[in-house]
């Protein structure tokens, strides 16, 4: 890898939103989010308070340099975590909450408003350069998906929705908790700035701003 290649900064950062300019660094960033920042309550009509809670997806930093991008050295990998949680409504001597009622349903997704990320020429394999992997608990549910298109070059935008299970087509989490009782999906976000051994030039002075976002849907 040549010298030349500029600092590269990546930052998911857990407020939205935020802007940053650095003179001849080549960066990205995400921002996080829980529903919309919001913790919400549901009220069945028992009168018994059921509970939701997004937890907010910490900062992650990603910083590369000449030196990092060296010929032989490693990717750059950051690692950051999130949490849904969810507290079914309890049981009275009325009424005793069915599975309906003690169903809490939400999706996941990365939403990317602005990426000019693109495969460097002297990718001719179109390999990975910029990639990003989900995991809920021990599962993982998109793995090293890139962020960049390899047939346009162009930096991938709009929203990488998150499915249930691996490579799946459903995109509605659910969590069914036992009356009174609380479950919790555990998330781990990575990005990951790959070290091809080659020439990433075209890649230096790029810029990614997308949002990690928990949204509460209605269960089907």
């Amino acid at each position: 890898m040549e010298n030349k290649k500029n600092t590269i900064l990546l930052t998911v950062i857990a407020v939205a939103t935020l802007l940053v300019a650095v003179v001849g660094a080549t960066f990205a960033y995400f921002t996080a989010s829980g529903a919309q920042g919001t913790t919400g309550d549901v009220t069945v009509s028992t009168g018994t308070a059921a509970s939701s809670e997004f937890g907010v997806i910490k900062a992650l930093n990603l910083y590369a340099d000449a030196t990092t991008f060296a010929q032989g050295g490693a990717d750059v990998t950051g690692e950051t975590t999130g949490s849904v949680k969810w507290t079914a409504p309890g049981a009275t001597q009325e009424h005793t909450p069915d599975e309906a009622e003690r169903s809490f349903c939400y999706t996941a997704a990365l939403n990317i408003t602005a990426n000019t990320f693109t495969v460097s020429a002297a990718n001719t394999e179109k390999l990975n350069e910029l990639e990003f992997t989900a995991k809920k608990g021990e599962k993982v549910l998109l793995d090293k998906v890139s962020l960049v298109d390899m047939d346009t070059k162009a930096g991938k935008t709009g929203s990488i929705n998150i499915p249930t299970t691996a490579d799946g087509s459903e995109y509605t989490h659910k969590l069914i908790a036992d009356a009174g009782a609380s479950l919790t999906d555990e998330w781990t976000i990575t990005v990951t700035l790959k070290n091809l051994d080659m020439n990433q030039n075209e890649n230096t002075g790029k810029q990614l701003t997308g949002q990690i976002a928990f949204t509460k849907v209605n269960c089907a």
